[in-house]
């Protein structure tokens, strides 16, 4: 892949080039090559920081932490989605630009099918099973509520689990597996509130910007960087225990949809706040 990239540049010779990172070694290598193609390196870090290792002493994450630090360091920006994260990058040397996630429109097709039995009160519960998902949780907490609801698990499980621990999660947890786009917007559009939990915190997570394109009850992980963003558009829970976690689910299911001119109106602001970060960070390119 590294290769392919440097063919790409030669041929294309690009003023400006922007990388994601993960994955770590594109953003390392655009680094390296930088000397020879004259570009300017900007680096869309997101939440590839790992902050929950910096304490494990092992060569994989001494070196994760090394090229983590040179990469934030010498590109010429790096875009974070926070301001906890431009002042990390900030103290390490490095230049950061805090631009969140444009917020999605999504439209719920009427041929996509869902697999929802709308009789119950169903929840949705946002997994990419990453390893700052507190899935095993929220699946015991929801177990132990003791109303008929159902819980829908979107996401790869196979990260995670074994075909036999699905097999045996309780009634009311449905692992979907991936769904295609239409599939999930029709999954999202159906259910009675979203779950979206992270125990990062300088994490905001795609699928509350689509919960709320949906205007969906939303609970989040209870975070000042999610808090600082969503405000009153969400429900927020502690993870440190089950009981936690169940007051989450109580809260989120006495939310009530936020009125349309409410909704809108923090759409709006979110949106045109979006695009006055997107045209300073244009204007700083140029």
């Amino acid at each position: 892949s590294l290769v392919d990239t440097y063919k790409i540049l030669r041929d294309k010779k690009p003023r400006i080039l922007f990388v994601q990172n993960p994955s770590m070694f594109l953003a390392l290598g655009a680094l390296l090559v930088r000397p020879f193609f004259g570009y300017t390196l900007i680096v869309d870090r997101h939440t590839n920081f790992k902050f929950k290792y910096r304490n494990v002493v092992s060569l994989k994450w001494i070196i994760f932490f090394c090229l983590s630090r040179f990469t934030l360091k010498h590109s010429d920006i790096t875009i974070v989605t926070n301001k906890g994260l431009a002042r990390i990058v900030k103290s390490i040397g490095g230049n950061p630009f805090v631009l969140q996630d444009k917020l999605p429109h999504i439209a719920v097709p009427e041929n996509a099918t869902t697999i929802i039995d709308q009789s119950y009160k169903n929840y949705l519960f946002v997994c990419s099973f990453g390893s700052d998902e507190p899935i095993d949780e929220v699946i015991t907490a929801f177990s132990s509520v003791n109303d008929e609801s159902f819980l829908y698990i979107t996401g790869n499980w196979t990260k995670r689990y074994s075909k036999e621990q699905v097999d045996l999660a309780p009634s009311n947890v449905i692992f979907t597996g991936f769904v295609s786009d239409d599939d999930f917007a029709k999954l999202m559009g159906s259910v009675d509130g979203v779950i979206v939990l992270t125990e990062n915190e300088f994490t905001l997570n795609c699928g509350a910007y689509e919960a709320l394109s949906l205007n969906k009850p939303l609970m989040l992980s209870n975070t000042l960087a999610l808090r600082s963003y969503f405000k009153d558009l969400a429900v927020y829970s502690n993870l440190n225990s089950k009981e936690d976690i169940i007051l989450g689910f109580e809260k989120l299911k006495k939310l009530e949809l936020v009125p349309s001119n409410v909704r809108n109106s923090a759409v709006n602001e979110l949106n045109v706040r979006w695009m006055r970060r997107a045209d300073q960070l244009n204007r700083i390119i140029s």
